[in-house]
């Protein structure tokens, strides 16, 4: 019996370690939580078997305690940013969670509803301190610069706004656009 064991733990590992990979291959963690989470949503076959059907539900708790990892190591811009992945994240770890409840899975449940609270309590922490975004509607056009210099009082920031708000071209800023409050 303890082969069986040393056999489900080291598949266990190993599917682990792919989700982890998967993760670590990306460019940033924004985009490590995006594949993962796909990964995570991917459905076994209708006619799975009952060992295909676990093996599925592991992969896809891997893939989200991957993608957990993943966004502690994100970085939000904004508090809305911040917000934005706690709903990112929360829908994925709850399809989860009711998985494993439906299934009696009492550990995996319990497991998963810690993780959901940690990723949370860190989100919420993070972001608490950063900006939240409004929209600006601009009288006519104007550019990065002198926008950055209007809004913040920081030219500096133009790099910013050029990110944040992705102008055709940073001399030809114009209409509404969505920017950090401060």
């Amino acid at each position: 019996m303890s082969g069986t064991t040393t056999s489900a733990e080291s598949v266990a590992a190993a599917i682990q370690a792919v989700a982890d990979a998967v993760g670590a291959t990306a460019t940033d963690p924004g985009d490590g939580i995006r594949l993962l989470l796909q990964l995570a949503a991917a459905a076994p076959p209708a006619n799975a078997s009952a060992l295909g059907l676990a093996t599925a539900a592991r992969c896809r708790r891997a893939a989200l305690i991957a993608a957990c990892g993943q966004s502690a190591q994100w970085q939000p811009t904004s508090a809305d940013d911040a917000q934005a992945m706690i709903a990112l994240m929360t829908t994925a770890l709850d399809a989860e969670i009711t998985t494993a409840g439906d299934a009696g899975d009492d550990a995996t449940y319990g497991a998963l509803i810690a993780l959901r609270a940690a990723v949370i309590n860190d989100l919420s922490v993070r972001g608490a301190s950063l900006a939240p975004l409004t929209s600006v509607t601009l009288p006519g056009i104007t550019n990065t610069l002198s926008l950055a210099a209007r809004l913040y009082q920081d030219a500096t920031r133009e790099g910013e706004l050029e990110r944040r708000i992705d102008p055709p071209h940073p001399l030809f800023v114009g209409g509404t656009v969505v920017v950090l409050a401060r």
